[in-house]
């Protein structure tokens, strides 16, 4: 079966059969690929529309968003474009990623250790490279795959806690500050502030 037109690349750069795309995007908002974005702004080699005018998807997923096996929805609207939808009375199965209580480190360091050990105590979690990806925490049934993208936000954060933010001071300072925090400034979000660590 043929890909779409405009979706196959005829050829690959390391040899082998042809390459095919999927033709879908990867563009909800401040996802780990905005930060070329970032980077080319500060820079001065992207001028600073280039911000607002990538794909996005944040708020805007028809389905809202699933947070279950079972993929209870959770709609909270958009604006005027969509009716928040009521929330759930209850949910499904329940799946935890390992690496979301590293990210907390830096806002609940307490929590998000004891939320590790009980992780590793109570599953089969927990193999020769870390945590695996992701834990249903009704059924017990763990993904025991590693994932580069869990990994690096593993490393990321323990950098962070362990070396006071160094992975963060290079990105909240300097061009970084200048150019493009005055365009974060102008984003405006339905989710109120909370109060900063």
């Amino acid at each position: 079966m043929q890909p779409p037109p405009g979706c196959s690349v005829a050829g690959n750069y390391r040899g082998g059969p042809d390459v095919y795309y999927t033709c879908h995007h990867y563009g909800a908002f401040n996802t780990e690929p905005r930060i070329a974005s970032y980077l080319g702004i500060a820079a001065g080699q992207i001028p600073p529309e280039h911000y607002f005018g990538t794909f996005r998807t944040f708020g805007m997923d028809g389905a809202g968003y699933t947070s279950d096996q079972e993929r209870t929805t959770v709609d909270y609207g958009y604006g005027e474009c969509r009716p928040a939808q009521p929330v759930p009375a209850r949910y499904g199965h329940g799946v935890v990623a390992p690496h979301a209580s590293f990210l907390a480190l830096r806002y609940a360091e307490g929590d998000a250790l004891r939320n590790l050990a009980n992780l590793r105590r109570d599953f089969d979690a927990y193999g020769p490279g870390g945590f695996y990806d992701a834990v249903d925490v009704t059924s017990g049934q763990v993904s025991k795959r590693y994932l580069a993208l869990d990994q690096g936000m593993v490393l990321a954060a323990l950098g962070n806690a362990l070396a006071h933010d160094v992975l963060r001071r290079p990105f909240s300072g300097g061009a970084m500050k200048e150019r493009v925090a005055p365009l974060m400034r102008m984003e405006e979000f339905s989710v109120p502030r909370g109060p900063r660590p």
